[in-house]
């Protein structure tokens, strides 16, 4: 019973000191004036500049050229399979390398804007995909051309992991709260409409393979593979200057 009492009488002295040094500070914080709270910024408070809207439309071009040269090959696979020597399994590696890089360049990004900011990002994506489309236009011959295609789309694909990353910062950094969603939504779905207009632009470009035989059911040899490969070309230098501008 003693030890008990004596264990008692130690720890109070502990408990009192502890209970007066928190009834002290609690004291203290009520004497002392509280700061005043920060006002909340109204939106005559907050200067905006007109270049937001250049950003963006900038931005969405990038995108929007860059989803054009990723999916060139598609809607022609029949073309270029007859003019450049391309299988239909080779027409459909060329989205997967888009696909493929994208993932694993969209973590490097993100730490490169973190480190040196959007604008360095966005003008190292958009000479990339530049590269990346005139690496398509040195040659149509087959044997060289599928290396120099895949080259292109691989290029591609890294610079396809900006518009994947950077749409929530940019309207961040640019925009008023009130236009955030905006111009998110904007420079994250525009960029998608490329995909769309490939399928008119491709077509539209390009001829389909002519055969000398009279009907499909006996095709015989192809006879505009000259005219094919020089419209496949035509198409990757347009797009070539629409990635440079």
């Amino acid at each position: 019973m003693s030890r008990e009492m004596e264990a008692s009488t130690e720890r109070s002295p502990l408990l009192a000191e502890t209970r007066d040094v928190t009834s002290s500070y609690l004291q203290q914080r009520q004497d002392s004036p509280s700061p005043p709270l920060p006002r909340c910024l109204s939106m005559s408070d907050v200067e905006v500049s007109r270049k937001r809207f250049y950003i963006v439309a900038a931005f969405c071009w990038c995108g929007f050229i860059q989803n054009i040269v990723w999916n060139s090959w598609a809607p022609i696979v029949l073309s270029t399979e007859a003019a450049i020597g391309l299988t239909q399994g080779d027409v459909a590696m060329m989205p997967t390398w888009g696909f493929v890089t994208t993932i694993i360049f969209c973590i490097p990004t993100t730490y490169i804007i973190k480190k040196k900011g959007l604008r360095v990002v966005i003008v190292v994506g958009s000479g990339v995909m530049a590269l990346g489309a005139a690496a398509r236009c040195i040659t149509s011959e087959p044997a060289q051309a599928i290396w120099f295609i895949n080259l292109g789309q691989i290029l591609n694909g890294i610079a396809g992991s900006v518009p994947l990353v950077a749409p929530p910062l940019l309207s961040v950094t640019w925009f008023p709260t009130h236009e955030r969603r905006t111009a998110t939504a904007l420079t994250s779905l525009v960029p998608y409409t490329g995909i769309a207009l490939d399928f008119i632009i491709g077509p539209a470009l390009v001829n389909s393979p002519v055969y000398n035989a009279s009907t499909s059911a006996e095709r015989g040899e192809i006879i505009n593979i000259p005219e094919m490969r020089t419209q496949i070309m035509t198409l990757m230098y347009i797009e070539c200057g629409a990635a440079i501008l």
